[in-house]
């Protein structure tokens, strides 16, 4: 098995690193968009093949390939006004609430248990900021909430971005999940600021529930759980709320971060200043007597 952290590390700062500003016009024209097409035609295919292609070192080798050509589309003139909408359909391409910059992210499942996440952040001018995946290092070296730079990236697959505003900053929230992980997955909220030609991940903003369900100050929130377990975690409009279920060891063991599944309340956090304030149970759980059960999903 090749080590791909270091190697695809290498390997993508010296490819998406070489995408330089450009200038863009507000409309592309129908040649540009046919070239563009072609172009994600090709990119589509070697997503394809990095995703299904039997023998495990193969994928890594179309991975490359990959992103080799994305950086080479990325950098044309114009590419930001493009949308890729075949491409979303096997990757995520997740564009901010402002258009500021759009992310691509996907992942490369190396082995059974074994994945790395990959991004680039492409910014409205066209700059390309390239995110290498650094969560199993992060995690060994007990830095999992710390603040990182692009090169230090807690890898996920992200399924919602929020703007945000910190500290008079324009920040956003990353929702994500990591399952890289033989014991347990992971969902997260990092928080992404752009500071020139470099991105920060994370900020003191988040007042957490730590294991005894107490808040704590945290750059980074994540929670551990079982493999089979299903989860919530994401913003809830009606609510003007983060949402997310309470998780407790099933077997009463803390320390052991396989353990934990929903525990039933749904927790989550609440906006105030610049803070993200936990707060317990934000939606109201059913509760039966024993030997009643609704009618209809309402009770008498």
């Amino acid at each position: 098995m090749r080590y791909v952290n270091f190697v695809g590390a290498c390997f993508m700062v010296g490819l998406l690193l070489l995408g330089g500003s450009r200038s863009y016009a507000q409309k592309l024209s129908a040649a540009e968009t046919e070239l563009f097409r072609k172009h994600e035609d090709s990119l589509a295919v070697l997503v394809d093949s990095l995703r299904g292609a039997i023998v495990l070192d193969e994928r890594m080798d179309y991975n490359y390939a990959f992103i080799s050509r994305l950086k080479q589309v990325l950098s044309l003139e114009n590419s930001y006004l493009y949308p890729f909408t075949r491409l979303q359909e096997r990757m995520h391409i997740l564009p901010s609430p402002d258009g500021n910059f759009r992310l691509f992210n996907w992942v490369v499942a190396s082995g059974n248990f074994k994945k790395t996440y990959f991004g680039a952040v492409q910014l409205s001018d066209s700059r390309i900021i390239p995110l290498l995946d650094y969560s199993e290092q992060l995690e060994d070296k007990g830095r999992a909430t710390g603040l990182t730079t692009e090169k230090e990236w807690y890898g996920a697959e992200y399924y919602h971005i929020m703007k945000d505003v910190a500290f008079g900053q324009p920040v956003y929230l990353l929702f994500g999940f990591n399952s890289n992980s033989t014991k347990f997955n992971r969902k997260l909220i990092d928080v992404l600021s752009i500071k020139g030609n470099n991105i920060q991940f994370g900020a003191p903003i988040f007042m957490a529930p730590n294991v005894q369900n107490q808040p704590m100050l945290t750059n980074r929130f994540i929670q551990y759980y079982k493999k089979n377990a299903t989860t919530m975690l994401n913003w809830d409009a009606s609510l003007g709320m983060i949402v997310f279920n309470r998780l407790e060891s099933e077997v009463s063991a803390p320390s052991r971060l396989d353990t934990y599944i929903p525990a039933g309340p749904i927790d989550g956090f609440r906006k105030e200043g610049d803070m993200w304030q936990y707060k317990k149970e934000v939606l109201n759980i059913l509760k039966l007597s024993d030997g009643k059960a609704p009618i209809d999903g309402v009770m008498n």
